[in-house]
């Protein structure tokens, strides 16, 4: 399932959101006074998301890492959506160059890898589960999915079975980890 657009009614006003293929939000909107200015920002998403100049890389006041989208005339078209990233990503962000300005396109190992920003945030999402999952066996399973950025435990465990083939508490407690290694 690829990226789409969800446009949504607040009351008298629109916003958009850009989705992962998981559905998860990769860029909300501000709003908008009208469905054609809305409709509007998404063209000028599309128009600006492949120039790396438009990005730029911010840290929230809780030390959260984020970006925002803006068109050629400098207004913010969008702010992406975050999750707590593990401290390796959280180095790879703080090291790359700022001249440029901030797109998820440059982190090396998702650029080295080809993958879309979403997925490779996923897959570090799960990395760390599976980390947890061994290290902090006294952590519930759900715990452990809320402490890597996922809200429905259900959904968490979903994505890690379609990872390692395995749900996490099997993956727990049949010493699947030993040879986490070479997976991924």
């Amino acid at each position: 399932m690829s990226a789409h657009y969800s446009l949504n009614k607040s009351g008298s006003q629109f916003h958009f959101s850009l989705k992962a293929g998981n559905n998860e939000t990769i860029l909300s909107s501000e709003m908008y006074t009208s469905k054609a200015g809305a409709e509007n920002g998404i063209a000028s998403v599309k128009q600006n998301s492949s120039n790396d100049t438009r990005y730029t890389r911010l840290e929230s006041r809780d030390k959260k890492l984020y970006f925002t989208l803006k068109a050629a005339n400098g207004e913010v078209i969008g702010t992406s959506e975050m999750p707590n990233l593990p401290p390796s990503m959280v180095a790879t962000l703080n090291n790359e160059r700022t001249s440029g300005g901030y797109t998820p396109l440059l982190l090396s190992p998702v650029y080295e890898r080809e993958l879309p920003p979403a997925e490779f945030v996923l897959q570090q999402r799960l990395q760390r589960a599976a980390k947890l999952l061994t290290k902090a066996d006294f952590l519930p399973v759900k715990e452990v999915a809320v402490l890597c950025g996922f809200e429905d435990a259900n959904y968490f465990s979903k994505v890690f079975r379609r990872c390692y083939g395995i749900n996490p508490t099997q993956f727990r407690t049949t010493g699947m980890y030993a040879s986490l290694g070479n997976h991924r």
